[in-house]
């Protein structure tokens, strides 16, 4: 019987700390090491890191940004000395061409036994009506898109070992 307040106020703690962390994240503090480094980072919050496979990890932040709006920041951290992994551009239905398709439905068509995929990102801009990358695509050396009629530049990687790119 001594013990049943603190039964009763331990869910309500919890409670209460779960609701003021989403309403202002500057209550909360880091939970450990916070690695990222931005302008736009005000106050960390928290840190979560998973090897997804050797030489993959996400990393997952949670901050608060200046205007005092959490924010989640989801990364993907590539060893790119890493002779298993590779970084490589998606396409719908895996296939050398543009178009709309989840990026998770990208992954699946080029996940295979002998090619796994562990990390998926949707990393253009691209037309919302058609698919169209705005930047230029190149997928396993094959064009996919060779021009960018915009004035943004670029970066591309030829193989793991030797980047290009047309940054002034």
């Amino acid at each position: 019987m001594k013990n049943s307040w603190k039964m009763k106020l331990l869910p309500s703690a919890l409670a209460l700390s779960v609701i003021s962390s989403s309403i202002s994240p500057g209550l909360t503090s880091a939970l450990g090491e916070f690695d990222l480094t931005s302008e736009i980072v005000q106050t960390p919050i928290n840190e979560y890191r998973a090897d997804l496979a050797p030489g993959v990890k996400e990393k997952h932040y949670s901050f608060e940004g200046k205007e005092g709006k959490k924010i989640e920041s989801f990364v993907v951290d590539v060893d790119v000395h890493n002779p298993n992994v590779s970084i490589e551009a998606g396409a719908p239905n895996d296939e050398d061409g543009f178009g709309l398709q989840p990026v998770r439905a990208q992954a699946n068509a080029a996940d295979a036994e002998s090619h796994k995929v562990v990390a998926a990102v949707n990393a253009d801009f691209y037309n919302m009506a058609t698919g169209e990358p705005h930047g230029i695509v190149y997928k396993v050396g094959r064009i996919i898109k060779d021009y960018n009629n915009r004035t943004w530049n670029f970066f591309g990687i030829k193989n793991m070992r030797q980047k290009m790119n047309n940054l002034r």
